[in-house]
C-alpha cells in the first residue's frame, strides 16, 4: 500500500502565495511519501490566481511532460488525482464549458502521468427533490468522462460527499451521493459498461454524515479503489491529520484489511498544513508519514 498525499498539502501558504505542483513534489519525496495525489481542483478558480495554474494555459501538455520528469527524478509516483469539482449538473453556470475543459484536461494529464484513479464528484440537480433524477443525469454526465479516462489508461473514482450543513445559505441542502445507497447505485449502474469506475472513500465526509463507516466500507467492498484519508470532529470538513478528530482509525484500518482493499493510502489533509509556518512544514510532513505508516501497519 503506497503512502501518498495530495499536492494540496503544500499549496496555499499563509502569505496568500501558491506553491506550484512541480515545486511541491521534491518536498513530498524528501518527507518520505511513496506517491502524490495531483490536485487539479484550483484550475477552475481563476479569481484566486491571476495567471491561472498548471493546466489552464495553452502549454499545459508541456507542463505534463515536465511533471513526469520531476516525478522520475525524485523517484516518486503519481498514484491519484483530483479533478476540479463543482455542481456538474447545474447548467445555469455561465462558465460551465471552461470548467468542463479543465476536467477533461485533468483526466488526460492524469493518464499521461500514470495516475491510476482520477477522483471526480457527482452532481445534484438544483432544487430537485428526486434522487432518481440526479442518478439518471449523473450516469449521462460520467459516460463520456469514463470513455476519455479509458482512452488515456486511467479510471474514475466517484467520491462520497456530504450534505451541506455549515453554510448559512444552504443549510440542510441535500447533495447526491451524500447517501451511501446513492453512491453504490450510481457506480453499479456505470460499471455495467465501464470497468474503470470505482469509489473514492473520504473518511471525513462520511464522518460529517454520521455514517457507521465500518458497515459502510463493508457494503462498498470491492468497489473501493481510492481513499481520501482525513479527520474532523463531525461538524466541518476540517481535512486534518488522523487522530486530530473523532474517527476511530484503528478499527477502520482493520476493516480495509477485511474487505481486501488493495489500493493506496492517500491523505487529503491540506488544512493540517495550510496555516503552518514554512519552518515547520518539513517536520509536519515527516510526522504525517509516520502516522500513515502506523495506520497502514494496522491494515496488513
Amino acid at each position: 500500500m503506497l503512502i501518498s498525499t495530495t499536492t494540496g498539502s503544500w499549496r496555499d501558504r499563509p502569505n496568500k502565495t501558491y506553491v506550484p505542483i512541480i515545486r511541491s513534489i521534491p518536498k513530498f519525496a524528501a518527507a518520505g511519501f511513496d506517491a502524490v495525489d495531483i490536485n487539479f481542483c484550483h484550475a477552475i478558480h481563476l479569481h484566486l490566481y491571476e495567471n491561472g495554474i498548471e493546466i489552464n494555459g495553452d502549454s499545459w501538455m508541456d507542463w505534463v511532460e515536465e511533471t513526469k520528469n520531476v516525478l522520475a527524478e525524485n523517484h516518486i509516483a503519481a498514484n491519484q488525482s483530483h479533478a476540479p469539482f463543482y455542481n456538474v449538473l447545474d447548467h445555469s453556470l455561465t462558465d460551465r464549458e471552461f470548467r468542463e475543459e479543465m476536467v477533461r484536461r485533468s483526466v488526460i494529464a492524469s493518464g499521461k502521468l500514470s495516475v491510476k484513479w482520477v477522483v471526480i464528484h457527482a452532481g445534484t440537480i438544483p432544487d430537485s427533490p428526486s434522487a432518481r433524477e440526479s442518478l439518471r443525469a449523473n450516469i449521462e454526465y460520467f459516460k463520456p468522462h469514463l470513455e476519455l479516462a479509458a482512452e488515456n489508461g486511467t479510471g474514475i473514482a466517484i467520491e462520497n460527499l456530504f450534505d451541506f450543513s455549515s453554510d448559512e445559505n444552504s443549510r440542510g441542502a441535500r447533495r447526491y451521493t451524500g447517501g451511501l445507497d446513492e453512491l453504490l447505485e450510481l457506480v453499479d449502474s456505470l460499471a455495467r459498461d465501464f470497468p474503470n469506475v470505482g469509489i473514492c472513500w473520504d473518511f471525513g465526509h462520511a464522518n460529517e454524515m454520521a455514517l457507521n463507516q465500518e458497515q459502510a466500507l463493508k457494503l462498498v467492498g470491492k468497489r473501493l479503489k481510492a481513499l481520501h484519508v482525513n479527520d474532523n470532529n463531525g461538524v466541518l470538513d476540517d481535512h486534518t491529520l488522523p487522530f486530530a478528530g473523532l474517527i476511530d482509525w484503528p478499527r477502520l484500518m482493520k476493516v480495509l484489511k477485511e474487505i481486501g482493499y488493495d489500493g493506496d493510502f492517500t491523505y487529503e489533509i491540506h488544512r493540517f498544513t495550510q496555516r503552518m509556518p514554512e519552518e515547520l512544514i518539513d517536520e509536519a510532513l515527516r510526522f504525517s508519514v509516520s502516522v500513515a505508516r502506523y495506520l497502514v501497519s494496522l491494515a496488513q
